[in-house]
């Protein structure tokens, strides 16, 4: 039996469709608990997760090269590619300066 979608609703074309979704859905449900068992584990194990961080050095230097804009006329995108520190971890790093010296 051939199954098509442009076909008249067939009782058994309808069953056929249902289980596979059934099984589509089971092997998606499998596929996260593996992955929050994984990491369970590795949180269990101490492995840290995600990204390596940025070494400190090239985090500091973005972060001169920041405060120093107005003089080095550079934008945040000059900035990034210079220090291959990610925008998001600079605007969060200055974040955290800001509210450290506000406090």
């Amino acid at each position: 039996m051939a199954f098509s979608a442009n076909t008249k609703s067939d009782p058994m074309q309808k069953l056929l469709f249902n289980v596979l979704g059934a099984f589509a859905e089971f092997e998606r449900d499998m596929i996260v608990n593996r992955t929050t068992e994984g990491k369970i584990r590795a949180q269990q194990a101490e492995k840290k997760l995600g990204r390596k961080e940025q070494p400190d050095q090239q985090i500091q230097k973005a972060l001169r090269l920041m405060n120093k804009r107005e003089d080095n006329n550079l934008s945040v995108p000059d900035i990034v590619k210079a220090t291959g520190v990610p925008k998001a971890t600079l605007y969060k790093k200055l974040k955290e300066l800001k509210k450290g010296t506000s406090s």
